[in-house]
């Protein structure tokens, strides 16, 4: 975001929705900077984003544990910035969903204006991403874990 002696407005919103499937594979635990299978959840815009909200919800019967990752170079290299355990059926009328950014599950996150924890993502240079994926195992077959939230763009 260019420097300025003025509040910064919203320019657009973007919804964030991502999916994991058995297709989607699984990374191995700590693959270090270069996880493999994961998918693209959100991308900055040239003048910086904030994703303000992030939940997981899963049909799947078994538990999953999902990785969050930034890259700044187009994600030829990611750095983990949380992981979050999905218990099974999260988001169905058994459980109520994840709410990944405002239960302290991704610690050292920066807080809006309201006290909620964001995601603050820049824009200048190479845009952040951010990008998931499933450790330990895959996604049960015909399963899904949805991952959607929203982004503020300036």
């Amino acid at each position: 975001m260019a420097k300025t002696n003025t509040v910064p407005i919203p320019q657009s919103y973007t919804n964030l929705v991502a999916t994991l499937v058995n297709a989607t594979g699984f990374s191995a635990t700590n693959p270090g900077t270069a996880p493999t299978n994961t998918v693209l959840v959100a991308t900055s815009v040239a003048d910086d984003s904030v994703i303000k909200s992030l939940t997981i919800s899963s049909d799947d019967t078994s538990a999953r544990t999902i990785q969050f990752w930034i890259s700044l170079d187009n994600g030829t290299t990611k750095y983990l910035i949380g992981t979050v355990v999905v218990a099974a059926l999260s988001g169905t009328a058994t459980l109520t969903n994840i709410d990944v950014l405002g239960n302290s599950l991704i610690n050292g996150l920066v807080q809006d204006e309201t006290g909620k924890p964001v995601l603050p993502l820049q824009g200048a240079g190479t845009p952040a991403k951010i990008y998931a994926g499933v450790i330990t195992a895959a996604v049960t077959a015909s399963k899904t874990v949805w991952i959607t939230g929203s982004q503020v763009n300036y």
